[in-house]
């Protein structure tokens, strides 16, 4: 195989790792629980241990002592809400059972998902840890696989391919299964991806960045925000679009939301006559979070809008506290 040949076929790994999604109908198993039940041993397990000992399979090449060490320092694989004393119960359970906890509490469907995340781990380690050098398949997959320490560097590796980076980032950052917690990169991995593809000044990437905005996440909001910002114009004449489309939904919510980091005469100009529409019509989204965000954007209001802002405070149909 040439290398050329070479380079495509683990282009093509990874576009399928990419693209790849986990779709089965998790059932109640209903012998584990008698099981359970049965054993006073494991009369105080909870529903939430088995996320643990999933996680642990999956993330930690199931030792709850590494698992552990990751949770008691915040590291990046510490993503379940959980606090460290719960695996340590666990752990001591474990112990005096003798065997492992997992074959008790997980079903069947749960073993299997784990066993694909071990599988995810182990293609994206073939093609990070390859003889192949220097190619964005595995430049991606280190980026992937990168704990905080690593960040940095795997991002810088994978912005040298420039707008070639492009397709494989844009499929990482669209990928639903990269965004649950059991398989690699913690669920995280797409938040990098927009952060790579808002270095890039991706436009093709705008819609997916606002899409991940509905992800309930911090890190998914900083990332998205940070670039769609990095993007500049493209993103905001996007955004200005959504805002002001009709009926007025979450997505204007959103949209609004995002424009806020666009601070400029054209977007309060725009929150503004919306503003107005909304008081206009008394409509019920002047209680609601899109209504406040229109607020906080009109401190680039021009001066003439300004003084008619100041009217609009005083009308009856304004509520009191919009624009106080």
């Amino acid at each position: 195989m040439t290398q050329h040949n070479f380079e495509e076929a683990k282009d093509a790994l990874l576009h399928s790792l990419l693209s790849r999604s986990y779709d089965v109908e998790l059932q109640e198993d209903e012998t584990f629980i008698e099981e359970i039940e049965a054993d006073p041993k494991l009369s105080l397990i909870q529903e939430e241990d088995r996320d643990i000992l999933m996680h642990r399979d999956a993330h930690f090449s199931g030792s709850f002592d590494v698992m552990l060490d990751n949770y008691r320092e915040g590291r990046r694989g510490a993503v379940l809400p959980i606090e460290s004393r719960r695996i340590e119960f666990l752990r001591l359970q474990e112990a005096k059972l003798g065997k492992n906890l997992a074959p008790y509490l997980l079903t069947g469907a749960d073993a299997e998902k784990v066993a694909f995340a071990k599988k995810m781990y182990y293609d994206l380690m073939a093609l990070a840890e390859g003889t192949s050098k220097d190619t964005i398949a595995q430049a991606i997959s280190k980026l992937i696989l990168s704990e905080e320490d690593e960040i940095e560097n795997a991002l810088d590796k994978v912005l040298l391919f420039g707008n070639k980076a492009i397709p494989a980032l844009l499929e990482l950052l669209q990928s639903e299964l990269f965004l649950d917690p059991l398989f690699p990169g913690y669920g995280k991995a797409p938040f990098l991806a927009a952060l790579a593809l808002g270095k890039l000044r991706a436009m093709e990437s705008i819609s997916s960045l606002f899409q991940l905005l509905k992800h309930e996440s911090f890190e998914a909001e900083e990332a998205a925000l940070k670039a769609l910002v990095a993007i500049g114009e493209k993103a905001k004449e996007f955004l200005l679009k959504i805002v002001q489309k009709k009926p007025f939904t979450e997505e204007n919510e959103r949209a609004a939301y995002a424009l806020l980091q666009f601070e400029s005469e054209e977007v309060a100009l725009q929150f503004f006559q919306i503003l107005k529409e909304l008081i206009q019509s008394q409509s019920k989204q002047l209680s609601s979070p899109f209504a406040h965000y229109l607020t906080l954007g009109l401190k680039a209001l021009p001066d003439a809008q300004k003084k008619e802002l100041q009217a609009l405070a005083k009308n009856s149909k304004t509520p009191k506290d919009l624009l106080t």
